[in-house]
């Protein structure tokens, strides 16, 4: 006997009239009959919730994905360097006497830095003018006398070796004796002095910093998947965390032809302007270069893509107001929007807010989102 026909049976099975409820469970029959009603009645209300349950409605936030044009931009963090950067060194040897520039000043190529005592390289200088003038004088002498088979072709030979031998010396004497004064062999900036007035610099001491700021190199890697739309020439623009509201732009100037072997990326490098010296060589900045423009790129709202183990995903309303989980494939960024190479058709409706609570299939309820 089903649910239904107990039901309908049950007021001829109870004729007692008058009768407490433990005296009708007296009855074998009529106990497994009332039993057997209260069950049907728990399992009808049971599959009454189910029900409810599966067309159950949620309320989400829709957007179109849309066709639009879209600038490719390829993203990547860089670092800075100097233009040029030159650590100075003596090339005499010596007690240091003048400081003759500070540390943080602009200098212009060839300005003096120190100075180095110059009393023994000028010693140098004058027994060297006085070897030259001897040598030559004799060289002077002999001379005419080689004209005048007066002397052998070996003498003279002799004579003239050691004149030369003399001006070679005079010359290095000189070249010493200049060494002593420490020029800056680049306009730019002074960094650390790392000696003081009457420390004794050996030949090579590291004396000065000088680095070149008003123009940076831009060091970065991209993707190789960007390689066909790299060239030369492209404009960049970076953007510092000590900067956050300013963009400095530059220029591609080297593409490496190697790719990075171990990170399969293509090395960069690009000039940034720094007029301002607002940058500092070492710095990590955010770089964005403009690879090209597409036509027909499908995007959607960014809060739409769900990122999980397997990848990424987001949910579509299909014509049945029913969620429908897809896999994506994704391209490029921009700030609130997303492009996707796969997965998703123009004008298809996308959850923009609430996809927390769905599972595929579920009954939704839509409500526009604001374009931005």
């Amino acid at each position: 006997m089903n649910c239904a026909q107990i039901n309908r049976h049950l007021p001829r099975l109870v004729p007692f009239r008058g009768k407490t409820l433990s005296a009708l469970y007296a009855s074998p029959l009529l106990a497994v009959t009332v039993l057997l009603a209260a069950g049907c009645g728990d399992r009808e209300d049971a599959n009454n919730g189910r029900d409810e349950s599966s067309e159950r409605v949620v309320t989400v936030e829709t957007q179109d994905a849309e066709l639009r044009e879209w600038q490719l931009v390829a993203r990547a963090v860089g670092s800075l360097a100097a233009d040029e950067q030159v650590r100075i060194r003596n090339e005499v040897a010596g007690h240091i006497r003048t400081i003759e520039a500070a540390e943080g000043d602009l200098v212009e190529e060839g300005d003096v830095l120190l100075k180095i005592d110059d009393e023994r390289p000028g010693l140098d200088v004058k027994r060297a003018e006085a070897r030259y003038r001897e040598t030559q004088a004799n060289l002077d002498r002999r001379r005419p006398l080689f004209e005048q088979n007066l002397i052998s072709e070996a003498e003279f030979i002799e004579t003239e070796a050691a004149f030369q031998t003399a001006e070679a010396e005079l010359g290095l004497a000189r070249r010493r004796l200049a060494d002593t004064t420490i020029r800056a062999p680049i306009a730019g900036t002074l960094g650390r002095r790392y000696s003081s007035r009457g420390d004794y610099a050996e030949v090579g001491t590291r004396l000065f910093d000088l680095v070149k700021i008003d123009r940076l190199k831009l060091d970065f890697e991209l993707p190789e998947r960007y390689l066909p739309l790299l060239e030369v020439g492209q404009d960049v623009r970076i953007r510092a965390a000590a900067y956050p509201d300013q963009v400095f732009e530059g220029k591609i100037y080297f593409i490496d032809p190697l790719i990075n072997l171990s990170t399969r990326t293509i090395p960069v490098r690009a000039w940034v302007d720094n007029e301002d010296l607002y940058l500092r060589p070492n710095l990590f900045v955010n770089v964005a270069v403009d690879v090209t423009l597409l036509d027909d790129a499908v995007v959607v709202p960014e809060e739409a893509v769900i990122s999980d183990l397997g990848g990424y995903t987001l949910y579509v309303v299909d014509d049945d107001d029913r969620a429908d989980i897809r896999s994506v494939r994704l391209g490029e960024r921009e700030p609130g929007w997303i492009q996707i190479i796969e997965g998703v058709e123009p004008g298809e409706r996308v959850v923009a807010a609430g996809h927390q609570r769905l599972q595929p299939g579920i009954r939704v309820s839509e409500r526009q989102g604001t374009e931005e």
